[in-house]
């Protein structure tokens, strides 16, 4: 009885499979036409004032059907395979003259809102398009990938679809079939979005082997920390940035220490960190930390190598003010920090919420 029912899910998942392909395949003599067309329509409407481009997206969901209209920031329910064959969002299309950027990041869009995410969002506002990647991969039975939503203009939120074992990004190694599973999903996305002129923004070495088989991409790698102190890299991990180093098309690094380290091993372009003016200068209406003490803040990661012994001997040398530290905490010890009592953890906090906290700051660390 088992081996029939399984016979039978069997046939009703291929039977499903080339219902779907026919569905598909009505489309194929038009889909080209219409795919131009559009572009063309598109091409026009992005030369158009904010106003009209704004009314125009009115009509767009008016007039198109609820089966045809492209919903933003909401994620089909998976096919029969798991993977999307088309974007639920309108990824527009590519702009003359501008590239195509898959980021391959180091972390998710919406987990800190950092380096990543702000060059994501300025190169969408010089019109790019921006398909900045999930870190986590979805389970499918074969090679495809769902749009998730998009979080700025011009930017959409892709999760690769694989079949098997999912790597994770931050200690595994990309084997060559997930390699070649993910190099068929992102195939599929270039298809579904007509990705033209393509360049992978690499964020984490993990990410190389997927760049390097991309057909005729640039291959730019933003080198944002020193990998090899941090605990949880191998040295496995630090020859893929080796390899990374020497392939990429161009190398860019976030600090003068940094790019001598790194022009060891190739050319880099010293490009620093840096702040959302208009964010963070704006005055808030209520301070997060409102405080008749002297308070000497940190916002950011707080981790293994964050330096807790001298925050606790600062803290007991000045116990007339708060030592206010704000953000999440991966492998760093806080029992001796939370037995003093001028020591505030706070956890993560929303981008949006930032400046409330900096401006409660008399120092920031």
């Amino acid at each position: 009885i088992n081996e029939n029912q399984e016979r039978l899910l069997r046939v009703e998942a291929d039977v499903a499979t080339l219902v779907e392909q026919l569905n598909r395949e009505r489309y194929t003599v038009f889909r080209p036409l219409l795919r131009w067309t559009y572009r063309l329509g598109a091409t026009v409407a992005r030369r158009l004032p904010r106003p009209a481009r704004r009314l125009l997206q009115r009509l767009k969901r008016r007039l198109l059907p609820k089966s045809v209209a492209l919903t933003v920031g909401v994620a089909r329910p998976p096919s029969e395979t798991g993977v999307d064959t088309e974007p639920v969002l309108d990824l527009g299309c590519s702009s003359p003259g501008r590239h195509d950027i898959l980021v391959c990041p180091v972390i998710d869009w919406h987990f800190r809102f950092q380096r990543p995410q702000h060059l994501a969002k300025q190169l969408a506002q010089r019109e790019h398009r921006v398909f900045y990647l999930s870190t986590t991969f979805g389970s499918a039975a074969a090679p495809g990938f769902r749009v998730l939503e998009s979080p700025a203009p011009n930017v959409f939120l892709v999760q690769l679809c694989i079949p098997g074992k999912q790597p994770v990004i931050y200690q595994d190694l990309l084997s060559d079939s997930a390699r070649a599973q993910m190099v068929a999903a992102v195939a599929q996305l270039t298809a579904a979005g007509g990705l033209g002129n393509l360049l992978a923004l690499v964020n984490l070495p993990f990410w190389r082997p997927l760049a390097e088989a991309l057909p005729g991409a640039l291959v730019v790698y933003d080198c944002m920390d020193h990998h090899a102190g941090f605990s949880s890299n191998t040295p496995a991990m630090l020859q893929e940035e080796e390899r990374l180093l020497k392939s990429a098309d161009l190398v860019i690094t976030t600090s003068a220490r940094l790019s001598g380290m790194v022009g060891e091993f190739a050319a880099n372009v010293l490009i620093r960190n840096a702040a959302e003016v208009e964010h963070f200068s704006k005055t808030p209406e209520r301070l997060a930390y409102p405080s008749e003490r002297p308070v000497a803040g940190y916002l950011g990661a707080i981790a293994d190598w964050f330096d807790m012994e001298l925050i606790i001997a600062a803290a007991q040398r000045f116990q007339d003010w708060d030592f206010v530290l704000v953000g999440d905490t991966t492998f760093c010890d806080l029992s001796k920090a939370k037995q003093v009592s001028n020591i505030k953890l706070i956890g993560e906090v929303p981008y949006a919420k930032a400046a409330s906290w900096v401006h409660s700051f008399d120092v920031a660390l």
